[in-house]
């Protein structure tokens, strides 16, 4: 007999957690395994490795020593059943500590994410929009203090990478105009106030003589500035707009 082929797995951390083994949604997944692969993704090191002690210091340390780790074997059991039972494994269990197996057939977009933001990895634009789902553990019950403090910190993090790697491609000459439109409205739709991005689809609106749409991305970002936090556009923001509807009005003028 040939050997087994592995079953591709597909992890989604950025957004609402999802796993999929060769195609086939799972459902019923445990929170904790999301937890804790994740945990093993960006505190794991090279080898994805940590102390099982760590573990469940994190996830349930409030509730002392012995209950956390109490807490750690159950979650663990139905870990290793969910594995079995969908025929792979993304996560080992040792007597000491818990490791992740990086292989190429494991597809995750925090994996992926990370090399964005520590090796500075260039990814195409269409690509880069999709990858970023939304929140790391989006939506996913506070399971301890600390563990609040640690998910809320990378969420800063990774939410100011996408946000400068978006902004990076809008700022290329060297990179399609659809591709650096849509790295700015999904700019603008995680970061409203975002006057770059704003200024960017602004300009591509007026190149397409869209004055409605130009007229309520101003608008919108005018709004949102003053009532959330009692200012206007800037200046450039400002000018950029009237010389736009001003250039628009005169061609219109003219063909007509």
């Amino acid at each position: 007999m040939g050997e087994r082929r592995s079953k591709i797995v597909e992890l989604t951390l950025l957004g609402e957690c999802s796993l999929a083994v060769d195609g086939r949604p799972i459902d019923s997944v445990p929170a904790n395994f999301f937890r804790i692969v994740a945990y093993l993704i960006l505190a794991g090191g090279k080898h994805g490795s940590v102390n099982r002690r760590r573990i469940h210091s994190l996830i349930w340390g409030e509730r002392g020593e012995a209950k956390a780790a109490a807490n750690l074997r159950q979650a663990l059991v139905r870990i290793r059943n969910l594995q079995n039972q969908n025929d792979f494994e993304v996560l080992e269990v040792g007597p000491v500590s818990l490791h992740l197996k990086r292989d190429s057939d494991l597809r995750c977009d925090l994996m992926d994410f990370q090399n964005i933001a520590e090796e500075q990895k260039d990814i195409d634009p269409a690509s880069l929009c999709d990858l970023y789902g939304g929140d790391l553990l989006e939506g996913m019950e506070v399971a301890s203090e600390e563990m609040e403090d640690w998910v809320a910190g990378h969420r800063h993090y990774f939410h100011m990478v996408f946000s400068e790697s978006l902004a990076k491609v809008i700022a290329a000459d060297n990179v399609s105009r659809t591709d650096r439109s849509k790295c700015a409205a999904r700019l603008l739709s995680i970061d409203p106030y975002h006057e770059e991005a704003c200024q960017f689809l602004m300009r591509d609106a007026a190149e397409q003589h869209h004055l409605d749409r130009l007229h309520n991305l101003y608008t919108n970002l005018r709004n949102l500035l003053a009532s959330e936090l009692g200012v206007a556009p800037n200046a450039e923001t400002q000018l950029l707009y009237h010389q736009l509807m001003h250039q628009n009005f005169r061609a219109t003028s003219t063909r007509g």
